[in-house]
């Protein structure tokens, strides 16, 4: 019978993306999501290079919330926030607001590249500066972080066998890096689907 109890359901913090930047060397000034803040500096402090942007208590004055709010609630805002800080990389949930406008930002700007996702946060780092090593040695070439760009990527996917090949790789890099790939299964299916594998499609999903 189920036990009745209190615990942390893990799937809906960046752990395994804070994993990463310590196998990758990732750090710097970070953005970071406020509710975000109370896990990074568990797992990081006192590490100043890896200190949250910000926390709970939403720290920095109404000018810098401003810019945050604004940068979380249309893709345009995540360019005067990125200015005025100059971030290093960017570590942004992907669970609780999958629709996050900093995703999208992020997918369209050619100036940062993703290099760690998985059900709960995606991980960029710029492509100049300190982190550029790790952007050559990691970054995904097709799986965008944010929803926008999967409606043109799903029909470049159906269109184009090279580009599918390379897209069933990365999702496959994806359920191997995190234990919370839910995502990236059901993509992974879709692949299969179009390929008219019903019985993979069905084992994945």
């Amino acid at each position: 019978e189920p036990v009745a109890g209190v615990t942390i359901d893990w799937s809906y913090f960046p752990v395994r993306a804070c994993d990463f930047m310590v196998e990758h060397g990732v750090r710097g000034r970070g953005f970071n999501p406020f509710f975000e803040g109370g896990y990074l500096l568990y797992r990081f402090w006192p590490e100043r290079e890896r200190l949250p942007f910000m926390d709970i208590h939403q720290a920095g004055g109404p000018g810098i919330r401003l810019l945050y709010l604004n940068a979380s609630s249309r893709k345009e805002g995540w360019g005067p926030l990125d200015r005025r800080f100059q971030f290093d990389y960017a570590i942004v949930d992907r669970r609780r607001h999958a629709k996050s406008s900093i995703l999208d930002a992020l997918d369209s700007d050619t100036t940062w590249a993703m290099v760690f996702m998985d059900d709960a946060a995606a991980v960029y780092v710029r492509r100049s500066g300190p982190l550029v090593s790790v952007a050559d040695r990691v970054a995904f070439r097709r799986l965008p972080g944010g929803p926008s760009a999967l409606g043109p990527l799903g029909v470049a996917v159906a269109a184009d066998s090279t580009v599918r090949r390379e897209v069933a790789a990365e999702l496959q890099r994806v359920i191997l890096d995190s234990p919370w790939h839910a995502g990236a299964l059901s993509l992974l299916a879709n692949v299969a689907l179009i390929e008219d594998r019903y019985a993979d499609a069905r084992a994945i999903l």
